[in-house]
């Protein structure tokens, strides 16, 4: 069985240094996470979508969500998900998840 990985990592905090917000790189930043999936997942809707759930879920895990009512932090977290997730898309190589990203973006900005 082929076997993938993308790796979630905190390095797309730097970004964040430019915004203008209470929240810093180690306020957020959490350990990176590696993704392994098997390269069938990526020939269906579904199992796209599923990798797709996978990504997001592990992003928010590696930004750290801060707590209810920190807008400044919650925004920084938001724009390091954000961030986090477009990395391990590309890392996947897959024009179909990278495709399926694409209308998510399109669909939140909408």
């Amino acid at each position: 069985m082929d076997i993938r990985c993308a790796t979630l990592t905190g390095l797309a905090l730097l970004f964040l240094t430019t915004l203008a917000t209470a929240a810093t790189v180690q306020d957020l930043m959490r350990e990176p996470m590696k993704i392994e999936f098997p390269a069938s997942d990526l020939q269906t809707l579904a199992g796209i979508g599923k990798l797709y759930g996978r990504i997001e879920s592990a992003a928010k895990w590696v930004c750290h969500e801060p707590p209810m009512g920190e807008l400044a932090r919650y925004m920084a977290f938001r724009h390091c998900v954000d961030l986090a997730v477009r990395d391990a898309v590309e890392q996947v190589h897959s024009p179909a998840l990278t495709a399926f990203h694409h209308r998510k973006e399109r669909g939140a900005a909408g």
